[in-house]
């Protein structure tokens, strides 16, 4: 767990410069991120917002990998688990640094005195989806992924990605359920629409440059069902087992 629970913190800790546009009424700083007013913030940066804190030197520097095992070890149990999990219910108004959008399903709630923001997220991979808000917002909707290898073209596929980064700040998503990364080993696979190819090769090169373009924006994409999600038949039941 506690691996994936450094990422997940590693995502937390990634600062979206426009927030500050999302944040309702008067607002207060953490670090290099705006809250809203009446979150109870640190009296003083932690080290994990702060490139000048004495905890960096030369053999400990200020890197997301760093910066998440210092948050990590900062945090209870129960909050590195409420990190790994989204907790569903509603929100109308505002949840610690975003608005409300009526319902909240897709989110993971900040922590204020750790300066761990909010994160909402949207489904993908082909544009801005449903996610986090009760009515999707509206985005381009992009051609498939799988359309998009079949240009082979990485300068295109950073294009595609920017319009996707761009697109989740206009309607406040900091993170987006894509790329799509699975292996297209049927051609009959309901999804396959979103993977990026059979060839390992092409879905590398095309999918990193997609990523790109979206995280120009200090968005993050995520790259889904890498493995295992291959097969059309009893798909929402079999469990596939894979070595490392």
């Amino acid at each position: 767990m506690t691996s994936l629970a450094a990422i997940l913190a590693a995502l937390a800790l990634t600062s979206v410069s426009a927030m500050a546009q999302y944040i309702t009424g008067a607002a207060a700083t953490c670090g290099n991120q705006v809250w809203a007013t009446g979150n109870t913030l640190p009296a003083t940066t932690p080290a994990w917002m702060n490139p000048s804190d004495p905890t960096w030197t030369a053999s400990n520097p200020y890197t997301p990998a760093n910066r998440a095992i210092a948050l990590l070890n900062a945090m209870t149990l129960p909050q590195i688990e409420q990190q790994m999990a989204g907790p569903g219910g509603t929100f109308a108004t505002q949840l610690n640094d975003v608005v409300g959008c009526g319902n909240g399903s897709r989110h993971l709630e900040g922590i204020a005195a750790l300066c761990v923001q909010t994160y909402r997220i949207t489904n993908g991979p082909p544009g801005v989806g449903t996610g986090d808000c009760a009515t999707s917002p509206k985005a381009t909707s992009l051609p498939g992924d799988l359309q998009l290898m079949g240009s082979f073209d990485p300068t295109l596929a950073y294009a595609y990605g920017n319009v996707i980064g761009s697109e989740m700040l206009s309607v406040d998503v900091q993170v987006t359920e894509g790329p799509g990364m699975d292996m297209l080993r049927i051609p009959q696979g309901g999804r396959a629409f979103e993977y990026a190819s059979e060839d390992p090769f092409l879905a590398g090169t095309m999918v990193s440059q997609i990523s790109l373009g979206n995280q120009s924006h200090g968005t993050i994409a995520m790259c889904k069902h890498f493995q295992g999600n291959e097969e059309e038949v009893s798909r929402t039941s079999a469990s596939d087992v894979l070595a490392e």
